[in-house]
């Protein structure tokens, strides 16, 4: 699987990642893209960036978490959604479960609720309802 090779070339480069760096870059691809990508996907993302910043990952967790960020955020993908529609975004959905249970207990409700707060700055006060959202991205 991709994200097992991804994560095992990440484990062995984790000692000299620049954390803060990385965490720079990974915050400006979020905000970058996050309309492209979605409410969901960008609260989703925001969860896992609040989790390496704030949360008690060991290594492993760590490169699962950077590899799921990696994987939905570079421009390539292996299931393109213009070609294949709703298909073209399980890819994307499952790195980020993925990542999401491999870090679920270090997940706090205060990461959750940082996410969900900034989600909501970035797409307006519906960011609390994924039902509605849903809704509108179906228009």
């Amino acid at each position: 699987m991709l994200i097992a090779f991804l994560v095992s070339q990440l484990v062995k480069r984790l000692r000299s990642i620049d954390f803060k760096k990385e965490l720079r870059r990974i915050w400006a691809a979020i905000s970058e893209y996050s309309r492209k990508l979605g409410l969901m996907t960008t609260r989703e993302l925001l969860t896992l960036y609040y989790a390496l910043s704030e949360g008690d990952l060991t290594p492993k967790e760590k490169a699962f978490t950077y590899a799921a960020i990696a994987y939905v955020l570079i421009p390539g993908d292996l299931l393109p959604r213009r070609v294949l529609g709703l298909l073209g975004i399980t890819d994307d959905a499952t790195a980020l479960i993925f990542a999401l249970r491999k870090i679920q207990k270090s997940i706090t409700p205060e990461i959750r609720l940082k996410a969900a707060s900034k989600a909501e700055e970035w797409f307006g006060n519906k960011a609390g309802d994924p039902l509605e959202n849903m809704r509108e991205e179906r228009v």
